[in-house]
C-alpha cells in the first residue's frame, strides 16, 4: 500500500482482496459511528459486490483509500479505477464500489465527521494526484449530503470540470405516529383497498405474515431462491422483462444475504398461505430504517393484491418496531406514490480532473443539455395537440 501523511492523517490505498478482507470489523465500526445510513456501504455489500462483479472485469482495479489518525480509521473512500475508452481516448475513471450492476443507493465517502470538509477534499486530492485519475464518476449520492458542497469547493479550487446530474427519485414513508393514523392519511380508495384485501387474505384465506428470522445459511439461500422464483414468475405472466433474474443476480444476492443475516440486517418478509409464500419482500433493516430492495409475488394471487397487502404489513412492522423510515429506494413507480408523497433524489457527480478528463466531462454535459432541450421541446409540442 502507498502511504502519505497530511495534517495528521495517514492516507493509504488498498488494492488487493486480502487487505480488503481484513477491513471488515474496522469498516463496520466507522460506518456505525458515521452519520450515513446506507446498508449499501456496509463491508458485506461492497466486498461481495467486488467479488461477484468488480474484479471480474479486467479493466477494473480495486482502489479503496483509507484515512487513519493515530492508527484509527477515520475515513474510507470505497472505490475502484476503471480503464475506459471514450471517443477514442483511454482514460482512468474512478467509481464508488457498488456503482454498476446493482441498485446500490446512497453511496459516498464514509467518515467519522462529515462536517469536516478535509475528510472529503484531502482524501480525493491524494487519490487524484497519486493515481493518475482523469475522471471521477460518483454515482448515487443523496442530494442533500454535505459531500456535494465539498466536491463543488474542491473543483472550484482546483479548476476541475464539475457537473451534477439528477439520477433517480427515491420515495419514502416517514414513520411517525401509529399505523392506523398513517392509513388515514392515504387516499380514500387506497385506504379502502388496503383494508379490504388485507382482511380478505387473512380472514378468508388464512394468510400469515412474518420474516425469515434465521442465520442458517441454507435457509437464507432457500429464501432468496423463492424470492427470485416469485419475481420471475410474475414478470413472465406479464411478458415483462426484468434484470432481477437468478441466473444474472442470484450468486451475488445469495452470498450478500448470508453475510447480512449474520449482522441482523437482512429482512426477508413473507406472506404465506398454507405454509407457501405467495409474496415476499427482500429488504434491509439498518440503523432504524427499512430499505425495500425487491418484491416477488405469485401471479395467481394478483386479484387479492398480495403484493399490496405485503407492503402494508411491512409498513405496519416499521411502526410497531419503532423505525424511522420505510424507504422504497430508487424508482418512481406509480404504486409507490399511492403510499406516500415524500421523495428524495440521488444524483451523479462527474468530475473532469486532467485536460482529457475535463474535455470528456464537458462534452458529455453539453450532450446531456442538448438531449434535455430536445425532450422538453417535444413534450411541449405534444401538449399542443
Amino acid at each position: 500500500m502507498d502511504k502519505v501523511v497530511f495534517m495528521g492523517i495517514e492516507y493509504s490505498l488498498v488494492s488487493d482482496i486480502e487487505s480488503f478482507t481484513l477491513l471488515r470489523d474496522e469498516w463496520a465500526n466507522l460506518l456505525n459511528n458515521s452519520s450515513i445510513c446506507s446498508p449499501f456501504l456496509t463491508w458485506e455489500w461492497l466486498y461481495t459486490w467486488w467479488i461477484e462483479y468488480g474484479q471480474k472485469d479486467p479493466n477494473n482495479t480495486l482502489a479503496i483509500v483509507l484515512g487513519k489518525r493515530e492508527g484509527e480509521i477515520v475515513s474510507i473512500l470505497p472505490g475502484y479505477i476503471k480503464q475506459e475508452k471514450i471517443g477514442g481516448m483511454r482514460v482512468n475513471a474512478f467509481y464508488f464500489l457498488g456503482s454498476e450492476y446493482e441498485s446500490s443507493d446512497y453511496l459516498e465517502i464514509i467518515t467519522i465527521d462529515d462536517q469536516n470538509p478535509a475528510h472529503v477534499t484531502e482524501i480525493l486530492n491524494w487519490l487524484i494526484s497519486s493515481h493518475n485519475i482523469d475522471i471521477l464518476r460518483l454515482y448515487n449520492i443523496l442530494e442533500y449530503r454535505p459531500i456535494l458542497k465539498y466536491l463543488q469547493h474542491l473543483c472550484d479550487e482546483r479548476k476541475f470540470e464539475y457537473h451534477v446530474y439528477p439520477h433517480r427519485i427515491c420515495p419514502f414513508i416517514p414513520i411517525k405516529g401509529d399505523y392506523e393514523s398513517f392509513l388515514q392519511s392515504l387516499s380514500k380508495s387506497m385506504r379502502y383497498n388496503v383494508r379490504r384485501h388485507t382482511r380478505q387474505l387473512f380472514q378468508k384465506f388464512g394468510a400469515e405474515f412474518g420474516w425469515l428470522q434465521t442465520q442458517n445459511e441454507a435457509d437464507v439461500e432457500n429464501g432468496i431462491k423463492q424470492l427470485f422464483e416469485l419475481h420471475e414468475r410474475r414478470f413472465r405472466s406479464k411478458n415483462w422483462d426484468t434484470i432481477f433474474q437468478n441466473e444474472l443476480r442470484g450468486a451475488f444476492h445469495t452470498k450478500v444475504s448470508k453475510l447480512l443475516s449474520k449482522r441482523g440486517i437482512l429482512r426477508l418478509f413473507r406472506l404465506m398461505v398454507e405454509g407457501v409464500p405467495i409474496a415476499m419482500m427482500y429488504s434491509f433493516e439498518y440503523q432504524g430504517e427499512l430499505f425495500f430492495f425487491q418484491i416477488g409475488m405469485d401471479p395467481a394471487w394478483e386479484k387479492q393484491s398480495a403484493g399490496q397487502v405485503l407492503i402494508g404489513q411491512v409498513v405496519r412492522y416499521c411502526f410497531d418496531n419503532g423505525l424511522n423510515r420505510f424507504d422504497f429506494m430508487r424508482g418512481g413507480e406509480t404504486y409507490k406514490f399511492r403510499w406516500t408523497d415524500k421523495a428524495r433524489m440521488i444524483v451523479v457527480v462527474d468530475m473532469g480532473v486532467t485536460s482529457i478528463g475535463k474535455l470528456i466531462v464537458r462534452t458529455e454535459y453539453f450532450t446531456f443539455q442538448i438531449k434535455r432541450f430536445i425532450k422538453t421541446k417535444l413534450l411541449k409540442k405534444e401538449e399542443q395537440y
